[in-house]
């Protein structure tokens, strides 16, 4: 169901939060909307290579990912969140393995977290950019995530 704005305001207060949640679904961009679900990416750059991607996980902390399923395909700069991403089953020198990278970035004024895994191989994978929303037992501070001790504790179990 999709409101108009102006009959958003109509609505009870209850009914309203629901709307309210349509109305802002119903205003995504449109290509923001299509990199929601899981697809191709490749590393972005210009001549991507297995040493790239290592400064960029490590030092610089801002990948380049490309979803290669749009028109001409979309490119987009991505802020790590280096709690979230892992490099632990990556062995750069031999150019094997792979990386899981996530970050938050804003993307045709919607607010998106940007999800992927990269094989050193090839320098394909897959990953989504998904609407932004707050995990349960987190929130943010200066723009970053600060996670609860109880959500964190519950996390390792």
């Amino acid at each position: 169901m999709v409101l108009r704005v102006w009959e958003v305001a109509a609505c009870s207060t209850a009914h309203k939060l629901q709307s309210n949640i349509t109305v802002r679904r119903a205003l995504m961009n449109e290509l923001t909307e299509r990199l929601t679900v899981d697809q191709p990416i490749i590393m972005g750059g210009a001549d991507p290579t297995v040493e790239e991607l290592r400064e960029r996980t490590g030092e610089m902390g801002y990948v380049l990912v490309k979803f290669t399923e749009t028109r001409g395909g979309t490119e987009f700069g991505c802020p790590l969140d280096r709690d979230a991403t892992d490099i632990s089953g990556a062995d750069f020198d031999e150019g094997t393995g792979s990386v899981y990278v996530e970050g938050h970035l804003v993307l045709n004024d919607d607010p998106v977290r940007c999800i992927a895994d990269i094989d050193l191989a090839t320098l394909k994978g897959t990953g989504p950019a998904q609407a932004r929303r707050e995990s349960r037992g987190s929130r943010r501070v200066n723009n970053r995530r600060v996670v609860s001790p109880d959500a964190a504790r519950a996390r390792e179990k």
